[in-house]
């Protein structure tokens, strides 16, 4: 699946197939308790029900978004 913007978590826009991306989360400001949209900082990838990191362990924020890895650099080849 390619896309250039973000995906909603929502069951019929959710990956078809495992794969890693980047993930905005619902996140918590630990001084004052207020949450806040964020994006998160690790490799995340989706297994077909959850999302998780790289160890295979599940993120611990809720996914609200989503969006497929760029493909990485290449050199150009001129």
């Amino acid at each position: 699946m390619e896309s250039n913007s973000w995906i909603p978590c929502e069951k019929d826009k959710m990956p078809k197939k495992p794969f890693g991306c980047l993930v905005t989360v619902w996140d918590c400001n630990p001084i004052t308790g207020e949450e806040f949209e964020n994006l998160y900082p690790e490799f995340v990838g989706w297994d077909g029900e959850t999302w998780n990191d790289a160890d295979g362990k599940p993120i611990p924020l809720e996914v609200i978004a989503w969006i497929p890895l760029p493909e990485p650099y290449k050199e150009n080849e001129k």
